[in-house]
């Protein structure tokens, strides 16, 4: 079966495939590439596979070293199918809050007069959004308090950064087809292909996703690899680690270079007690006024209680190391402490710039090597298996 380009640059793939990073990225490249029979060698520095995704089996429950969950789609659930897992769905009906004017609020957190406004602002036309963030693309729907007090949580507890950061179009697939046509005309077109997000995980964490993946390309892989870069190569290593690789290029290193990354903290806080007002919560979300450094508190329990959670588990997003007394809400808790487990990332994530859709394209002309990873088209794992999908 022929397979649709997931990756930027050049790949031929009648010839034997160099995999660079055994990380989620890799290892659903060199799943693909084993179904369709594509000869590869996977190569990865470390002793183990899966990167950031890891998951630490304690005694209060699994913690997490990045992402929690997957979000279901088709090909999710096709790929869960193959590799003979059986995901747990995070609890339907939680609340999902923002922190904003010194309270919880849940979804959406707007007044009624700010309801009004923004309803009469969706017929007004999207900006042109040729090197446009998204809070200026979308300030004229929502106004800019609303952009930072709102729209910036959301965003920021997904792309770790702010909507004045982030391009629009790169966050946004599909919206600059509407550039010039009313608000409207986006949401209408987004509500008619709507499909409901459902978070999914593991009994044991991400980590049952990642071994079943290991086991299946496993004898494809060279660990504890110091191999050069091979010709007709796949880097699924971070921009930092790719940019590495390509020392002998200098245009494509210092292409790679260019992409900014911001790091990334996750720190599980155990507790006797449950937080109040947390109760039937998926998680709380935080601006940068209220919080410069915390983005987001999800509560573990709550989402899989399947795991069975001895004790109240909550894990908190942050931009750089913190204790208990740094996190709102959870100060008031420290004679509550049980644990507290926290992994650091100094290449966490891409930003998801303006340049980097400058480097996107130029990556993809490049004939000494194509790239495939968090940063060449979504940051989103389950757009990462929808493009290695068959």
């Amino acid at each position: 079966m022929p397979i649709n380009k997931f990756w930027l640059g050049h790949l031929d793939l009648n010839k034997k495939v160099h995999i660079y990073g055994g990380g989620i990225s890799g290892l659903l490249a060199a799943y693909r590439f084993q179904k369709e029979g594509i000869d590869f060698t996977l190569h990865e520095k470390s002793n183990r596979l899966g990167g950031k995704l890891q998951t630490d089996l304690t005694e209060h429950g699994p913690v997490e070293w990045a992402a929690n969950a997957i979000v279901h789609s088709p090909e999710v659930e096709k790929l869960l199918s193959d590799l003979e897992l059986t995901p747990i769905a995070a609890t339907k009906g939680l609340k999902k809050c923002v922190y904003r004017k010194g309270k919880i609020q849940s979804f959406p957190p707007l007044s009624f007069l700010e309801l009004l406004k923004v309803f009469k602002n969706l017929f007004r036309p999207i900006p042109p959004l040729s090197n446009c963030s998204l809070k200026e693309a979308f300030t004229p729907l929502l106004s800019e308090e609303i952009c930072d007090e709102v729209l910036t949580p959301i965003f920021r507890g997904v792309y770790a950064t702010g909507s004045e950061d982030l391009s629009a179009t790169a966050v946004i697939p599909g919206l600059s087809q509407f550039e010039g046509l009313p608000y409207h005309n986006f949401f209408s077109s987004k509500l008619k292909n709507r499909s409901p997000l459902q978070s999914l995980s593991f009994k044991g964490g991400m980590q049952e996703f990642i071994d079943a993946l290991s086991k299946k390309v496993r004898d494809h892989c060279n660990l504890n690899s110091n191999t050069p870069l091979q010709e007709n190569s796949l880097v699924c290593t971070d921009p930092h680690s790719a940019a590495e690789l390509l020392k002998s290029h200098p245009d494509i290193n210092n292409l790679l270079n260019s992409i900014e990354s911001v790091p990334i903290h996750s720190s599980c806080f155990v507790l006797k007690d449950e937080i109040k007002e947390l109760k039937g919560c998926f998680g709380l979300l935080f601006n940068a006024k209220e919080s410069k450094n915390i983005m987001g508190i999800l509560a573990n329990h709550e989402i899989f209680p399947q795991r069975e959670y001895p004790k109240f588990s909550y894990t908190v997003i942050s931009k750089t190391k913190i204790n208990i007394d740094d996190v709102p809400l959870l100060t008031n808790y420290k004679t509550s402490l049980v644990e507290q487990k926290m992994f650091s990332h100094s290449y966490g994530l891409p930003l998801y710039n303006s340049n980097l859709i400058k480097v996107q394209k130029k990556l993809d002309k490049q004939e000494d090597a194509a790239f495939f990873g968090n940063y060449t088209d979504s940051i989103s794992l389950r757009k990462l298996v929808e493009l290695t999908s068959s």
